[in-house]
């Protein structure tokens, strides 16, 4: 998700400044609501009129991916960027091309990859899985509508904004205000009994 902070586009001394982004990025697994990440990242300063601040460069990718998904096993969706091409053990990376490689079963998009088998050395075995960032994208879609018109660049509320819905978005279907009550027990909990 991208957000610019420029100068009045009706002033000279605009066109001279660069435009400041505020770019965020998230990796959620599929099928665990709870495994929402969302990152600030550090773009680029861009001249006005830019379409954005750019795709994720590899110095901001690097960290998180050894972090996050380095090791774990897991086929890993992406959009083209390049830098999501780092090479990490444990990581097949998938990424959204609308061509080869995919089949329309029961109205959804599958891909296959060939990934190692756990059972038998020095042997792949073929898995099928669903193609695409839909999840994310769905995400960016939803947290763009939970901004409303609050989009002041590298501000704390902006920060606390996003953050307030990355925890909707994990306690999604349950009930908020127990939800509310069992995060403030651990929290007490931790700082109090150790």
């Amino acid at each position: 998700m991208d957000i610019a902070k420029g100068e009045d586009p009706n002033t000279d001394a605009a066109t001279d400044k660069p435009v400041i982004w505020e770019q965020w990025g998230g990796m959620v697994q599929r099928g665990d609501q709870k495994s929402l990440v969302l990152f600030k990242l550090d773009p680029a300063k861009t001249k006005r009129r830019a379409p954005g601040p750019g795709p994720i460069r590899k110095r901001d990718w690097k960290p998180l991916a050894y972090k996050w998904v380095h090791k774990r096993n897991i086929i890993l969706h992406t959009d083209g960027a390049r830098s999501y091409k780092l090479k990490l053990e444990g990581v097949k990376h998938d990424w959204v091309v609308h061509a080869k490689k995919r089949v329309m079963v029961t109205g959804k998009w599958i891909t296959h990859h060939d990934v190692p088998d756990d059972s038998k050395p020095n042997k792949t075995k073929r898995v099928w899985v669903k193609a695409g960032t839909q999840i994310i994208d769905r995400i960016w879609g939803e947290l763009r509508k939970h901004l409303g018109n609050k989009k002041t660049v590298n501000t704390k509320a902006l920060t606390n904004k996003i953050r307030s819905y990355q925890w909707l978005y994990w306690h999604r279907g349950e009930d908020l205000w127990l939800a509310t009550g069992k995060m403030l027990e651990e929290a007490f909990l931790k700082e109090h009994c150790q």
